[in-house]
């Protein structure tokens, strides 16, 4: 349904990557969330484009951060390579 990778960065600069690449690609900044539990760290940041909703969640792993970039353009229907496009400046912003 969309794209998902490992990056070498914590999760809170892999957020702010992720808010980056949001305005990079004009995507509107939605509802956020941060979660803690047994050590683990979760945010997950929405937004909108004219036509897409975008979620992207971030979690704790290892050393690093699992992210994962869900792009809707409907309830069933999802665009992998917008989801892929996001990712992509995701982990370039992380660096």
């Amino acid at each position: 349904r969309g794209a998902e990778s490992v990056v070498d960065a914590s999760v809170e600069r892999t957020y702010q990557a992720a808010r980056q690449a949001f305005r990079q690609l004009s995507i509107t900044e939605g509802k956020t969330s941060a979660e803690q539990d047994s050590g683990e760290e979760k945010r997950e940041l929405e937004g909108k484009t004219t036509d897409r909703d975008v979620t992207v969640t971030v979690k704790s792993q290892g050393k690093g951060a699992h992210v994962s970039v869900v792009a809707r353009k409907s309830a069933v229907t999802w665009d992998k390579d917008f989801a892929r496009k996001i990712l992509d400046r995701i982990v370039a912003n992380a660096k």
